[in-house]
């Protein structure tokens, strides 16, 4: 065991898991270098709910999906890339957040402007 000077803690000399660097570890758990760590690092994947709406989302587009792009009923326009809007808020109704009669194509643009109202 080895003191550092400067901060007083004692720290332990150990061979990094991936890259066999020597390091400094002031930790039982720290088995992995600074950069070997960032490499290795695993993201932290979508919940089971937004797996679910990313899947009704792109099933409810598909059907809506028109040779001239998507008609937003509001505008009475097309639409390239709409976003959905749930007509009843999804805090107060959850169990209409996957309802195809709860959901209204919008412009994002116009999405945006009503969310912040």
């Amino acid at each position: 065991m080895l003191r550092n000077e400067k901060s007083m803690r004692l720290f332990k000399v150990r061979k990094c898991k991936v890259c066999d660097k020597e390091i400094k570890v002031t930790s039982t758990l720290q088995n992995k270098c600074f950069f070997c760590a960032i490499k290795t690092h695993k993201k932290i994947s979508a919940g089971k709910k937004t797996k679910q709406w990313k899947n009704f989302r792109s099933k409810y587009l598909k059907d809506k999906k028109n040779h001239e792009g998507y008609f937003v009923t509001k505008l009475g326009e097309w639409v390239k890339n709409p976003d959905l809007d749930h007509i009843k808020k999804r805090s107060t109704n959850p169990e209409l957040v996957f309802d195809k009669d709860n959901i209204e194509l919008m412009t994002p643009e116009r999405h945006r402007l009503e969310k912040h109202k």
